[in-house]
């Protein structure tokens, strides 16, 4: 099939193709150099086109086809796929996986890897390397295929692509995969560890940590990231190491996020002695909080004309309780007005105007009493300072 939908015409088709087209050029000849005055040669023409073009006719039942047909009719495929893949059963996670596998040029045309655009990748975290980028008639190089695991908690089904192209434009395009079950070297009781409503947090949890991999609990290190998360009581034996974990969690916040990072080392004697084994186990804490402020003391701008304006985001589950008025009253040193913008169920944003904030004074620290529908009511902090208008600014 030459395109598609034309068949192939066979050899006797074309041999009577081509006479035909060669007798009609040579009749046409005669026609047109016909003497203008032999008639003669005129009628003789007609006998000559019913006698001797049937005679052309019998010679072209040959069957000899040209060349040059055959390497087009009988070509080799363009292209030829192999696979090759790689098991490597239970592996700890976090550590880089690879394998090498051996090419063998066996095609009598020299290979090459003409660009990086010829290897492909199933994802960011693989990489294929080819030893060699050519290779000639026989000639064999490993081509090693690796994974990062760090941060993966599934199991490896990696794959890849590696395209040769040879000198007659042949490509050989070979499938390479790798295959591994991941193991967590450190395992924890909880994970994550999460302290919920109604919880103890000051009293904190007990936690207990594992391994299907042989370690000497003895150098277990567990250290926090936040603050307010904090570790203590580590102690390790033959079969696993425990801690206890609190969070303080400040009054005004409903959530603190963080994580515990533990090491420990392989056990010596075996075959993880002089590596370390690691986990992130993330750690986050929750309690209800009735009515906060963010930020907790507001910036009051005040103006030239004196007055001032400040905004602060109020949230809470009174705030989420409120009726649509959501607040009764503001109170401060000076005449107040506010609006509101609720943004959440329990999150609502105040813009708060004072009228006479330079009887105040710049840097003056005071507070606003903030009553809400519920009856529920906070106390802000806030200090004033003084914002020159643009075009002042620019007259200085």
């Amino acid at each position: 099939m030459n395109e598609s939908g034309c068949k192939e015409r066979t050899a006797p088709d074309r041999e009577l193709i081509r006479s035909v087209s060669q007798f009609w050029n040579f009749a046409t000849l005669l026609w047109v150099l016909r003497p203008p005055c032999g008639r003669k040669v005129e009628f003789a023409f007609w006998p000559f086109m019913t006698v001797v073009f049937p005679v052309f006719l019998v010679g072209c039942g040959s069957t000899e086809e040209p060349p040059g047909e055959v390497a087009i009719l009988n070509r080799p495929e363009s292209t030829s796929a192999l696979t090759a893949s790689a098991d490597l059963g239970v592996v700890l996670a976090g550590d880089e996986i690879r394998n090498a596998f051996t090419f063998v040029n066996e095609t009598a045309e020299r290979l090459v890897v003409e660009s990086d655009k010829a290897i492909k990748k199933s994802c960011g975290c693989t990489q294929i390397v080819p030893q060699k980028r050519e290779l000639q008639a026989g000639e064999s190089t490993e081509v090693v295929m690796s994974v990062h695991t760090v941060g993966r908690d599934r199991d490896v089904h990696e794959s890849g692509l590696v395209v040769w192209t040879s000198a007659s434009g042949k490509e050989i395009r070979v499938a390479y995969s790798l295959h591994a079950t991941l193991s967590v070297g450190i395992r924890a009781s909880e994970n994550p560890l999460v302290f919920a409503d109604g919880e103890d947090l000051v009293r904190g949890k007990q936690v207990r940590f594992d391994s299907p991999f042989p370690a000497d609990w003895k150098t277990i290190q567990i250290a926090s990231n936040h603050d307010q998360i904090r570790v203590s009581d580590i102690e390790g034996d033959d079969s696993g190491a425990s801690c206890r974990v609190q969070c303080d969690v400040p009054f005004n916040k409903s959530r603190i996020d963080g994580s515990l990072l533990v090491r420990v080392d392989g056990k010596k004697g075996s075959d993880f002695a002089g590596r370390t084994m690691s986990a992130m186990i993330p750690a986050t804490a929750k309690q209800c909080v009735l009515l906060a402020a963010v930020p907790s003391v507001a910036m009051m701008r005040m103006t030239s004309d004196g007055k001032g304006t400040a905004r602060v985001l109020l949230f809470g589950s009174a705030v989420e309780a409120s009726d649509a008025r959501l607040i009764d009253g503001v109170n401060c040193e000076s005449k107040v007005t506010w609006r509101t913008k609720r943004i959440g169920k329990d999150r609502v944003f105040v813009d708060i105007n004072l009228a006479d904030c330079d009887r105040i004074g710049e840097g003056t620290a005071k507070s606003l009493h903030v009553t809400l529908s519920t009856g529920d009511s906070l106390t802000i902090p806030y200090v004033v300072y003084r914002s020159e208008p643009l075009e002042e600014k620019e007259k200085s």
